[in-house]
């Protein structure tokens, strides 16, 4: 009977952080779906929400930068590309901290290279801060970049 007893709680527990994990991880991707959207559309102050102040930021082009250095680029670079097709591939949890990967696409909107499209991967960590979920790093790779195809005239 003890026995019994020990293997049902020992279901229980697993079962119940099984749960929360899958808690964190819906909440951690409607974080990121959030986030998508500040970067998409330059909005700084819910980027300040969703971004830990002491968020570290590798960028595709190997410069580390804080997120103070991450806000003024946005704000400067905000209309030159677009992001577009971010795929979540991957969540871990693990306790307070959640890992994600996938890919995501940014498209040059003007300049030299208006109309190439650059795939990049990227990893995100968030950590659970008072209730809410907040990204702590980034790290961004180049997959490829692609130049628009120039269509012949007949």
């Amino acid at each position: 009977m003890k026995t019994f007893f020990l293997v049902g709680l020992f279901f229980s527990l697993v079962t119940a952080a099984c749960a929360q994990d899958e808690i964190a991880k819906m909440q951690v991707e409607r974080a990121s779906k959030d986030y998508v959207r500040a970067v998409e559309t330059g909005d700084v102050q819910s980027l300040e929400r969703l971004q830990s102040p002491a968020m570290i930021y590798t960028a595709a082009n190997d410069r580390k930068m804080t997120r103070e250095e991450v806000f003024a680029a946005l704000r400067s670079d905000f209309g030159k590309w677009s992001l577009h097709n971010t795929v979540i591939e991957a969540c871990q949890v693990f306790g307070d901290t959640v890992v994600t990967a996938g890919t995501e696409e940014v498209r040059t909107e003007s300049g030299a290279r208006a109309g190439t499209s650059t795939l990049r991967r990227f990893t995100n960590v968030w950590q659970r801060s008072g209730g809410a979920w907040v990204m702590i790093s980034r790290n961004v790779a180049v997959v490829r970049a692609q130049t628009p195809k120039v269509q012949k005239a007949e």
